[in-house]
């Protein structure tokens, strides 16, 4: 490229004679041209719908790619994010500070502005399909979903929301944490990529065509860095065979993975779990290896501990994805007719686990209100 320059300028003779201020001439020219064509390039707007542990490092990926402006929606950790970012540490590409380019509480906050993709990496709670209304705000029929998150089958409640978008399956591979607000930690990778798309349902045929040049140019986009997949749905069932075991199970127990294996009643009862979610998944028309489960079971043996989302969520009392992992997949044995006790007893413990998480945290603001107007009481 400078040869280039230095020849429509004139050539090498009167570079040298025109010494030091020719180069900087020539510098500044360069760099300027080269934003006129970055310019040129169109800027895509990403909105990642639930900014926590997985988001984090989904926003601080994509950010890196130039031409893309990544903001956030973030509950718990929207003022830290707000002053700070993210300041994440990662096995798979090493260490990064993430600024957004604008961090909401809601979407309802960016009203006016339109994205070209969402990114739903919330927590799949009760109540949590509600509030993809909100995202009504900033989309139109342009715009692509992506949902990443953990069960199967998360896909519907956006369908159902926006009937005539492209929403994309997404399948994360990458296990992260949130230490504290705005500070993240990703530990392990069961693939070379981090994240795994395809188009959810197949539509019209006008509509499907959109759907894979949606998918083509969001791949494209990355880089190549998320990859597109044959069959999500098959990847999904065997995603659920893992988070539909070690999430409740480590969660119930307050152990993490390798603590939990090194059991052997609970390792049996991992075992069993595995072998019910297969028997749905085959029942359900998924074609899956029956070696699967125990390959999991390996790896799990083999990679460095690891503390599963829901294990987190307990830990600090927060709200569970206890429906999108365990009770759809037990629900959905039962309509196929099948006997899946073990899925069925796990399901009941976490209910149970939630509940009391519930009545501490009501026991809690009672108090707190009751020594606040006992406090009064005695000033008065």
């Amino acid at each position: 490229m400078l040869q280039q320059l230095l020849r429509r300028s004139g050539g090498h003779q009167s570079f040298h004679s025109c010494g030091q201020s020719f180069r900087n001439n020539v510098t500044a020219w360069a760099v300027k041209r080269n934003e006129e064509l970055n310019a040129q390039v169109k800027s895509r707007n990403v909105l990642i719908y639930g900014a926590g542990a997985v988001g984090a490092v989904v926003a601080w990926r994509l950010a890196q790619i130039p031409n893309v402006c990544v903001s956030v929606v973030c509950r718990s950790n929207y003022e830290a994010v707000t002053l700070n970012g993210f300041h994440i540490s990662t096995r798979k590409w090493g260490p990064g500070h993430f600024i957004p380019q604008a961090v909401y509480r809601s979407p309802l906050e960016a009203c006016g502005k339109l994205f070209d993709y969402v990114l739903c990496t919330n927590k799949s709670t009760t109540g949590s399909a509600s509030s993809y209304n909100e995202l009504r705000a900033v989309t139109n029929g342009r715009t692509a979903f992506l949902a990443l998150q953990n069960g199967v089958d998360v896909e519907a409640p956006l369908r159902g929301t926006f009937p005539n978008n492209t929403i994309i399956s997404g399948i994360v591979y990458f296990n992260s944490r949130q230490l504290s607000p705005g500070l993240i930690s990703q530990e392990s990778s069961i693939r070379s990529y981090p994240v795994g798309l395809a188009v959810y349902d197949r539509r019209k045929a006008e509509f499907g065509v959109l759907d894979d040049e949606k998918l083509a140019e969001f791949v494209q986009l990355t880089g190549g860095e998320f990859q597109p997949l044959n069959d999500a749905v098959s990847e999904r069932w065997v995603k659920q065979l893992w988070n539909g075991v070690f999430n409740p199970l480590c969660a119930i127990y307050k152990l993490n993975t390798h603590d939990l294996l090194h059991q052997p009643s609970l390792a049996h009862r991992i075992s069993k779990a595995m072998e019910e979610i297969y028997i749905i998944a085959a029942a359900s028309g998924s074609s899956i290896d029956p070696t699967m489960p125990q390959r999991l079971m390996d790896v799990t043996k083999r990679s460095p501990p690891i503390v599963p989302s829901m294990l987190q969520d307990a830990l600090v009392h927060r709200p569970m994805e206890i429906e999108s992992l365990c009770g759809s997949i037990w629900r959905q044995g039962l309509k196929l007719g099948l006997d899946v006790p073990t899925l069925e007893s796990i399901y009941w413990q976490l209910v149970k686990i939630q509940d009391r998480h519930r009545y501490d945290q009501l026991n809690t603001v009672l108090a707190t209100e009751l020594g606040a107007e006992t406090t009064n009481i005695k000033a008065f």
